[in-house]
């Protein structure tokens, strides 16, 4: 048998996270592209406390790797990538893809705290309407020249296929934004919106999105 395959059917893997996208959802982006079966157990804010002193730092989302807890998001991601062919091929391109993916969580900083300033509503419009007509635009500006300097015929970020860099700025670019309501002028955006269009059009992810489970972000 070959041992690669050996390898992937005996990897059990078990996402534990919130029953929303948030964290979670680009790890199951990654799993669902590597046609890797996994467990995805969605917790509840009310049952939460029950889990959180099994994780190594009280954070989730975790994966379980045969019985072994793994945390922080990004981590995760990285290695799933470095797994599954998603990652940069050489040491240059996978700092460039970690570039990315580091702007991707810088862009979402401020998303997170117009998402906790619950209590007031007048402040939280104030940081949206900033957000939106003033931060956000920078980012995008950014993934737009790099797609351009990038000069693939394919579209990508790095090289000449796909790395979990695209598939990270596509869902910190939605479901991210969608989680404060936040719009993206897209049209202002070509070359990134080709590039969502694309991801969001992989067949794997097709089937996603028809049976993930319906949440409001």
């Amino acid at each position: 048998m070959d041992l690669a395959l050996s390898d992937s059917i005996m990897t059990r893997y078990k996402l534990v996270y919130f029953s929303v996208k948030g964290r979670g959802e680009l790890i199951r982006w990654i799993l669902k592209l590597a046609e890797e079966e996994f467990e995805d157990f969605r917790f509840t804010m009310t049952t939460w406390p029950e889990f959180k002193p099994s994780t190594p730092f009280g954070q989730a989302p975790t994966l379980e790797i045969d019985g072994k807890v793994y945390c922080q998001s990004m981590d995760i991601c990285r290695f799933l990538a470095n797994k599954y062919g998603y990652n940069g091929d050489t040491l240059e391109e996978k700092a460039i893809v970690d570039m990315i993916v580091d702007h991707c969580e810088d862009m979402v900083t401020n998303v997170v705290k117009i998402f906790l300033e619950r209590d007031n509503p007048e402040r939280r419009q104030e940081m949206h309407t900033k957000y939106e007509k003033e931060e956000l635009p920078v980012f995008l500006n950014n993934f737009e020249k790099l797609l351009e300097k990038n000069n693939s015929s394919n579209g990508w970020f790095v090289g000449d296929k796909m790395t979990w860099a695209d598939l990270a700025v596509v869902h910190h670019t939605t479901d991210w934004m969608t989680m404060v309501k936040v719009t993206v002028p897209w049209d202002d955006y070509p070359l990134l919106n080709s590039l969502k269009e694309k991801v969001q059009a992989l067949p794997q992810l097709q089937r996603w999105f028809k049976e993930m489970p319906q949440t409001p972000w």
